[in-house]
């Protein structure tokens, strides 16, 4: 028997390929046109885009940059809204590395927010986090760095990604593995 999850992937990459096939290509780069006046161009190959649809990302892709100059992962990333504190943070990363970071997600309504089973009262949904990577660094090295900047609210890692949440919001810390608990640590430090 066929677990929903999977009937659910097989749906998404069905809708991927349909929507591959709607792509207008020219020299390499496809335009994406979105039903309404605006149309939003993605700058990845073909073959980039069916990589992300199958939930794969490409090395060929390229990364779209956004407000602040931050690199955004794919063009559902919102990041108009970032508040002073995050972007702080952020530029504090990139300056540390000497790398754009790469941010997978930003702003979250609620409703978006539920669907991806996020925290009830996430930072996303207030413009104060992003999900980030940073091109070379393990997530482990970043979250053991972005500890130790003034001003971090939570530092979150995950089992199964290579991204790094960051906030500006209370001082928390925590490791969500792979097995059923989520293993929290909070720390009892002074900002």
């Amino acid at each position: 028997m066929v677990s929903m999850k999977r009937v659910i992937r097989i749906c998404a990459i069905i809708g991927a390929m349909g929507l591959l096939a709607a792509c207008k290509t020219t020299g390499g780069q496809s335009e994406l046109g979105v039903t309404s006046s605006v149309s939003t161009h993605i700058n990845m190959s073909d073959r980039s885009m069916t990589a992300y649809a199958q939930g794969r990302t490409s090395k060929r892709a390229r990364l779209i940059t956004g407000k602040h100059g931050f690199k955004r992962a794919h063009a559902r990333v919102q990041l108009g809204c970032l508040k002073p504190g995050i972007v702080r943070i952020l530029k504090k990363v990139e300056r540390h590395y000497g790398k754009k970071v790469i941010i997978t997600s930003g702003y979250r309504s609620k409703s978006y927010n539920r669907r991806v089973r996020g925290a009830r009262n996430s930072q996303h949904m207030y413009c104060k986090a992003a999900d980030i990577r940073v091109p070379g660094v393990s997530k482990h090295a970043l979250a053991r760095y972005a500890r130790t900047i003034k001003g971090i609210g939570g530092v979150g890692t995950y089992c199964r990604s290579g991204f790094v949440h960051l906030d500006s919001g209370k001082r928390r810390d925590w490791h969500w593995g792979c097995g059923k608990k989520k293993k929290r640590r909070r720390s009892a430090r002074r900002r």
